[in-house]
């Protein structure tokens, strides 16, 4: 029967603990045991080993076997290389001397890895820094960028605007502004020219005008309106000559073919007369 000392697991789901047992090898991992000598727990930071070195090394000098992950362990606890100091065959004062002296070197293995750790979690955040200003030098020129084109863009649009304005106005007859002191001028002088218009002529000519551009609009519509009509009477009488032109073309040709029938049958029958006789 080959003996170990190994791990078997117990605690609820995810949240794992462990005993330190001898056990057969042929047992399951979560099965009977022979004796505990130690716990494990891993949630803890840094874990927790708690181990009873004396039932340990006599397991040991029975001939069980450690398994390598609590090999590790006892190794971390100060056990294995207690059991190799003995082994030497030094004295239990020079034991406990060597002991002393391992657990100082302990001490600053741990110094070390806290300081690496420590360090690795700044070269992190100095990257995260790093990360986060190149995005803001990248985001700045490009919110420049758009602030220019957004000017830019309504520039553009309100000089269309403008044009747009200015064409319908020049279209409808209408002048076209240029500053602010021309329009004003320009105002004043066609009140003044309106004004000078109705003094020296009068309601009276006022009206005459009105009745005149009334009659010019009448007599526009009447012609628009006649011209069609003389138009379409025009076509109907060329259609009508040429359809008496026609007619009188087919009963000429049927007359002179009517003529060459009669003439041919006269003149046959004269001849068949004359050989008769």
């Amino acid at each position: 029967m080959a003996v170990k000392i190994r791990l078997t697991r117990m605690g609820r789901k995810k949240r794992p603990f462990y005993r330190i047992v001898v056990t057969d090898s042929r047992n399951p991992r979560d099965g009977r045991y022979l004796e505990c000598v130690g716990t494990y727990d891993p949630l803890v930071n840094p874990p927790e080993v708690v181990v009873e070195e004396e039932r340990i090394s006599y397991w040991l000098n029975q001939g069980a076997i450690p398994t390598d992950t609590v090999r590790s362990l006892l190794r971390r606890q100060g056990v294995i290389y207690k059991r190799y100091l003995k082994k030497k065959g030094l004295d239990e004062a020079d034991i406990d001397e060597e002991m002393k002296k391992w657990e100082v070197l302990q001490i600053e293995r741990k110094r070390r890895e806290a300081a690496k750790v420590e360090a690795k979690k700044k070269a992190k955040a100095k990257k995260a820094e790093l990360e986060k200003a190149e995005e803001k030098e990248e985001a700045a020129p490009v919110e420049e960028k758009v602030e220019v084109a957004g000017g830019e863009a309504k520039t553009v649009e309100k000089a269309k605007v403008e044009e747009v304005e200015t064409e319908k106005k020049e279209a409808k007859g209408e002048e076209v502004p240029v500053a602010e002191g021309k329009e004003v001028g320009e105002g004043g002088e066609a009140e003044a020219k309106k004004g000078a218009e109705v003094e020296e002529g009068g309601p009276a000519e006022v009206e005459a005008k009105e009745e005149e551009a009334a009659s010019v609009e009448e007599k526009k519509e009447e012609t628009g309106s006649v011209e069609p009509e003389e138009k379409k009477s025009e076509g109907e009488e060329e259609k009508r000559d040429k359809t008496k032109d026609t007619g009188k073309k087919t009963a000429s040709v049927k007359e002179k073919k009517e003529e060459t029938s009669s003439g041919g049958r006269t003149e046959g029958g004269m001849k068949d007369r004359e050989k008769k006789e």
